[in-house]
């Protein structure tokens, strides 16, 4: 998980540097035409092909950097999101970045949920759901729709929004929960209002009324 964390945070460093075409993850070799403006937007095309080289499980799903191994839990699936979601932001005429975004649209609807507009590790069966796993697809989808202005990409991140509004408390000043409770079997001490989901889930709700007003 640390590994991940520490390449996917470099990954964003360079999300302020304008990107020109890259190679395709496939592993075709890239054309004369596609090259890279600097060092950084090379190095985050690499490391996300090194990514799906060796952090991939025999089916393909992304896998979890643990002794335990298994597929990729949905903390770490949406930072793999994120991360490509802002590859494709900063790329958006880049072949690698829209064969990864496709690929990780696809992947991420076996994290769905059933019955709810929401994300979860086990094929979608983890239970509690968590909203701050749910928050950064939030900001993948949006991301993904700054570059592709795909209306269901939108709609899509509204959905999951409005989901993790599910978990808005009104007493002490409010505030979202960090994950579901059951209020049946919950202590009050438990209802925890973190900073892991209200920080990412203001930066959604300000990137939602940019988008929509």
């Amino acid at each position: 998980m640390k590994k991940i964390i520490a390449i996917l945070l470099s990954l964003l460093l360079f999300g302020a540097v304008g990107c020109a075409s890259g190679g395709d993850p496939s592993g075709e070799e890239p054309s004369d035409k596609d090259t890279f403006p600097n060092a950084y937007a090379q190095q985050a095309y690499e490391q996300l092909s090194l990514m799906d080289t060796y952090f991939r499980e025999d089916g393909g799903m992304l896998s979890e950097n643990s002794a335990s191994g298994g597929t990729a839990t949905l903390w770490t699936y949406g930072a793999y999101f994120t991360a490509v979601a802002k590859y494709l932001k900063v790329c958006p005429e880049n072949k690698s970045a829209a064969a990864l975004a496709d690929t990780a649209l696809e992947e991420l609807e076996w994290y769905k949920c059933e019955g709810k507009d929401a994300y979860a590790s086990d094929n979608g069966k983890e239970r509690p759901v968590f909203f701050d796993d749910n928050a950064w697809l939030v900001y993948g989808l949006l991301e993904m729709y700054a570059a592709r202005k795909d209306e269901a990409l939108l709609n899509k991140a509204e959905q999951v929004q409005a989901f993790i509004y599910s978990g808005w408390q009104e007493d002490l000043g409010g505030g979202l929960l960090w994950r579901e409770f059951d209020k049946e079997t919950t202590a009050d001490v438990d209802y925890v209002r973190n900073t892991c989901i209200n920080a990412p889930a203001a930066m959604c709700a300000a990137l939602l009324y940019k988008y929509t007003g």
